[in-house]
């Protein structure tokens, strides 16, 4: 019998190792708004474009070097969309409004690769309103919450939703809303009109393709668009800085210091340029993740040409370990920087 219990023992912990098992369910439930009128709009209509709906966001493994997913307790939409139901009871007026809520992302995560241990959670969104069939773009959303020590997620997603609602009623005016004002001529239209668009605006070239021409990507829109202009090039390391330099190869064999680039792609690899490191990405759901957060038994990059020509220059042979975490500033809070993850098209970098 003990050797049962000892057996049984063993697979929980083979399970916990596998991140496929080891993961954080997260249930929404509602909390009260008093102060606000939760009853403005006759219905509220979710559309979901997040990044990859399987996962939310990654919180630290007791594995060194590992991360487990976070997941929503139910498929994404309908999670999202009962959530939304029951928190904001609808008008039955029926001269009432109704919105259109497109959530372009909806992140969350606990960084533990820092001193101060941050929990946090990020919503992106488009608001749409309409008094029949079209709806017309009146604001968008992108902001995030953060606090020290773990976190209830459940309940930092509704508050995220409280103050998305709280954004729903006045339009954007000023120039401070750059994203709101690029796509307002185009933003309108039936749901389905709407989501054609968001759709179609997601089919970039880099996007729609799994092959990547070997060269260095000097812009975010030559990833984009898959055209690396710098064919032929080679990286070194500084022995002193162990930074990562860019060199292109010219006809006559000499070579020249690459002063900007966004990134490489070398034997189908792809690989982010930030502070003098290269960092292996991968294509998941409608962008590009860290390959390093990405289920290892089915990551695509495994990052060979850094193993080889970076790594081994570097001392360190696994770009996927916690000495490899990009860190990206919170714009709004001072001194605070939470591990990067996934690619903001519209940011053109990547974020939390």
């Amino acid at each position: 019998m003990k050797k049962i219990y000892l057996i049984f023992a063993l697979l929980i912990n083979f399970c916990c190792i596998n991140k496929s098992y080891c993961q954080k369910i997260v249930n929404l439930g509602l909390i009260s708004a008093k102060s606000l009128n939760l009853k403005n709009f006759a219905k509220i209509e979710i559309i979901n474009n997040l990044p990859d709906s399987n996962i939310l966001g990654y919180f630290p493994s007791d594995v060194m070097n590992d991360r487990k997913f976070i997941k929503s307790s139910g498929a994404i939409t309908p999670w999202l969309q009962d959530f939304v139901n029951k928190q904001f009871v609808s008008n039955t007026d029926i001269k009432a409004k109704k919105l259109l809520w497109v959530i372009q992302d909806l992140s969350m995560g606990t960084d533990s690769t820092q001193k101060q241990v941050y929990s946090f959670v990020k919503l992106k969104g488009d608001i749409y309103e309409s008094s029949g069939l079209n709806y017309q773009l009146i604001n968008t959303f992108d902001s995030s919450w953060i606090i020290k020590g773990d976190a209830d997620f459940g309940y930092m997603i509704a508050v995220a939703f409280l103050s998305l609602y709280q954004n729903s009623t006045p339009k954007a005016e000023g120039i401070a809303n750059t994203r709101f004002f690029q796509m307002s001529q185009k933003a309108q239209g039936t749901v389905n009109e709407i989501a054609a668009q968001i759709k179609t605006a997601k089919q970039l070239p880099v996007l729609q393709t799994d092959i990547h021409p070997t060269g260095i990507y000097t812009s975010f829109e030559e990833f984009k668009n898959n055209t690396p202009s710098i064919k032929n090039f080679y990286a070194d390391v500084d022995s002193q800085s162990k930074k990562v330099q860019l060199y292109q190869v010219s006809a006559d064999s000499s070579s020249k210091l690459i002063e900007k680039a966004w990134g490489i792609s070398v034997n189908n690899e792809l690989y982010y340029y930030d502070e003098g490191q290269l960092y292996p990405i991968e294509k998941s759901g409608n962008t590009f993740y860290m390959a390093k957060y990405l289920e290892p038994s089915t990551r695509k990059n495994q990052a060979f040409y850094w193993r080889q020509i970076i790594g081994a220059r570097q001392g360190d042979t696994n770009p996927y370990n916690d000495a490899h975490v990009l860190r990206k500033n919170v714009s709004t809070t001072n001194n605070i920087s939470l591990e990067a993850t996934h690619l903001d098209f519209d940011k053109e970098d990547f974020i939390y």
